[in-house]
């Protein structure tokens, strides 16, 4: 319940983000995990637990070559996973389990090269 996002990584590098657990974060726009920003180059998102957020995953604004594996995102009240705007480019999106959220994997507006996606929805 941080009011927005659980953990925002905003233009930074080769993190990995794995065995948290993200819920309940109020804000109409919140997110479990959000990658965002040019600089946010090679991220892995694995084994985390989202729950109650706006979105679980958000991948956004620039990041480019993020890896979200192996997490459950679950009850969102948007999407489970969401890979948005442009040039967020090298993105992979693998078995994940996005369950009763509206839309489970989403890919908008991506501009450049396909995402690899192969998830549990």
């Amino acid at each position: 319940a941080a009011g927005h996002d659980g953990i925002f990584a905003l233009n930074s590098a080769n993190n990995i983000i794995e065995h948290n657990v993200s819920f309940d974060n109020p804000s109409g726009n919140a997110c479990g995990v959000n990658i965002a920003g040019a600089g946010s180059v090679a991220n892995l998102i694995r084994h985390n637990l989202l729950i109650n957020n706006n979105w679980g995953i958000r991948i956004q604004g620039g990041a480019t070559n993020t890896v979200a594996f192996s997490n459950e995102s679950r009850g969102n009240r948007s999407h489970g996973i969401q890979n948005i705007g442009a040039a967020t480019n090298g993105t992979t999106i693998e078995n994940n389990d996005a369950e009763n959220n509206p839309v489970g994997v989403a890919l908008s507006a991506n501009m450049g090269e396909t995402p690899t996606v192969s998830s549990l929805v």
